[in-house]
């Protein structure tokens, strides 16, 4: 999945992304640690925070855990 992180960074909206996500998921392609970092980013950046604390709850869920720039991000926007 990490090589299709740089289209989740040039879609322009989280609808865009969003859809993306969904089709690599679809083809059975879990996101990865640094997948689940840049969503979370995408999220606080449009300043949808709920979504964002979701996808964070869903990265603990998945046994992932987060790294010092997904706290920096969720600190810097909450």
């Amino acid at each position: 999945m990490y090589l299709s992180n740089r289209k989740l960074l040039n879609k322009v909206t989280v609808k865009d992304s969003l859809s993306e996500l969904s089709y690599y998921m679809g083809l059975g392609i879990a996101p990865d640690q640094v997948t689940y970092n840049l969503v979370v980013k995408g999220f606080c950046q449009a300043w949808f925070l709920e979504m964002a604390k979701r996808v964070y709850s869903a990265l603990h869920r998945k046994g992932y855990k987060p790294n010092v720039k997904i706290y920096q991000t969720m600190i810097h926007y909450l």
